[in-house]
């Protein structure tokens, strides 16, 4: 332990992402700031979808700075990517996430680097969820 240079060490007051079940009040509060920038009338809907997700227990989640919010079951090996914009989609994948966020739209789709895609239907969206995490 005496060859580690603790000078370059931070040490600091809070969990960095930390581990564990978060209510969804909590999660909330966390992802609020990405929704209020949303339309009004589009918060709710937003809202909604959030909630819906992670009421299927997500053992990690990651907000990105682009509106996207990663959501991990790590049994089932599925990395769900969010938006936090109406009229997109939610993006399904089951390996190499952290690397595949840096890609653009268009590359994820031009190489089907995604198990699946689901665009942001009332009528099917959460019904595919439903039967991708169940």
């Amino acid at each position: 332990m005496s060859d580690i240079d603790m000078s370059k060490t931070e040490r600091l007051n809070w969990k960095i992402l930390p581990q564990g079940d978060y209510p969804c009040e909590v999660r909330s509060l966390q992802i609020k700031p990405f929704i209020q920038k949303a339309k009004k009338g589009n918060q709710s809907v937003i809202e909604d979808r959030i909630k819906f997700i992670h009421s299927f227990n997500p053992d990690y989640i990651a907000i990105g700075r682009t509106g996207y919010i990663v959501f991990e079951f790590t049994e089932k090996s599925i990395y769900l990517f969010e938006s936090v914009y109406t009229d997109n989609a939610t993006y399904v994948f089951d390996k190499n996430w952290e690397d595949i966020s840096m890609f653009t739209k268009k590359d994820i789709l031009i190489n089907e680097l995604q198990k699946d895609r689901m665009i942001h239907r009332v009528e099917t969206w959460k019904k595919r969820i439903d039967n991708l995490l169940r």
